[in-house]
């Protein structure tokens, strides 16, 4: 045993797939609604060209458990990265 304490541990497994769902959405909504209401300008639109990859760990989540989802995490940590770069280059160019 782990002794682990986390959300998902204490919240189920459902829990941990909702939530990761709902902070992947909230990452490609943030820059939209940025841009929108006319913070940012164009260029900080950049990390929506990562969506699939985004939509391909949104389905994922779901469909694994355990030492299963270890993959997902290195994809998302990956995704984490390539968004993080493109917001950051936009944000400097706009």
């Amino acid at each position: 045993m782990s002794n682990k304490r986390t959300l998902v541990v204490r919240l189920g497994r459902m829990f941990g797939i909702w939530e990761y769902r709902c902070v992947l959405l909230i990452s490609y909504l943030c820059p939209v609604l940025l841009f929108l209401g006319g913070r940012w300008g164009l260029p900080s639109l950049l990390p929506l060209v990562t969506v699939p990859m985004g939509a391909a760990l949104f389905a994922q989540v779901a469909s694994k458990q355990g030492k299963d989802l270890n993959p997902v995490l290195v994809q998302t940590a990956k995704l984490l990265l390539v968004f993080g770069l493109l917001w950051s280059i936009g944000i400097a160019l706009g």
